[in-house]
């Protein structure tokens, strides 16, 4: 399952802090952020050993997506993920993406009212969509009045409340959020999407062993 191999390479990669710092040199772990999600809160280290053997160390926190690239940027922390693939665009001069994605899916918009998954219906309508997300900016229906957020949790309670009729999310997270049996529906807006690891440019000697890394683990699936 596709979920598996985002839960399993990051465990190799991820061991959980609080809050971004800058990278010192007496600290060999690189800082990588990823964004506030369950697949993310649940993930736990099994393939740790993996990572030892090739002399990397990984830290995470957990930050919006719009901050983690103002951190990228500045080099406060040394990479990302997952960014969509697109997101070349938007960080190079300063990152890298890893080419080997450890993560593939696709973006809904989901609602609690079937009349919300036709475009029309959608005109003049508050969606809620994540803080600094590229796949969601790209992809954002015409015409709909687009409200931030910073977290699913938070925009599914704001769906369930009609704060807002319709969320973009995609469809591996959908799934740790809402209980089959509840009744959300979903329409599909976007092409597959992969999901990579960035890293900053003053890590791209690394590159080629983080790819290996989801190639060993992929192949293990």
């Amino acid at each position: 399952m596709i979920h598996k191999v985002v839960i399993g390479f990051l465990s190799v990669l991820i061991i959980s802090t609080g809050r971004p710092v800058a990278v010192r040199a007496e600290n060999p772990c690189l800082q990588i952020a990823t964004h506030p999600s369950i697949l993310n809160e649940i993930i736990v280290p099994k393939l740790q050993t993996a990572l030892q053997d090739k002399g990397i160390c990984i830290t995470i926190t957990t930050i919006t997506a719009k901050r983690a690239t103002l951190l990228l940027q500045q080099g406060k922390i040394d990479g990302e993920a997952p960014r969509v693939t697109s997101y070349r665009s938007k960080v190079e001069g300063f990152a890298v993406m890893v080419p080997e994605p450890f993560v593939e899916g696709y973006g809904l918009i989901v609602t609690t009212n079937k009349k919300y998954l036709l475009p029309d219906q959608l005109l003049d309508q508050n969606i809620g969509v994540g803080r600094g997300s590229t796949w969601q900016q790209v992809f954002l229906p015409k015409g709909v009045v687009p409200v931030v957020i910073d977290d699913y949790k938070h925009g599914l309670a704001m769906l369930r409340a009609n704060r807002i009729v319709g969320l973009m999310i995609e469809d591996i997270n959908l799934k740790n959020y809402v209980d089959p049996s509840e009744p959300i529906h979903s329409r599909r807006l976007t092409p597959k999407l992969s999901g990579h690891l960035f890293l900053h440019n003053r890590h791209k000697g690394l590159v080629p062993a983080f790819n290996q890394a989801i190639l060993d683990w992929k192949k293990e699936m």
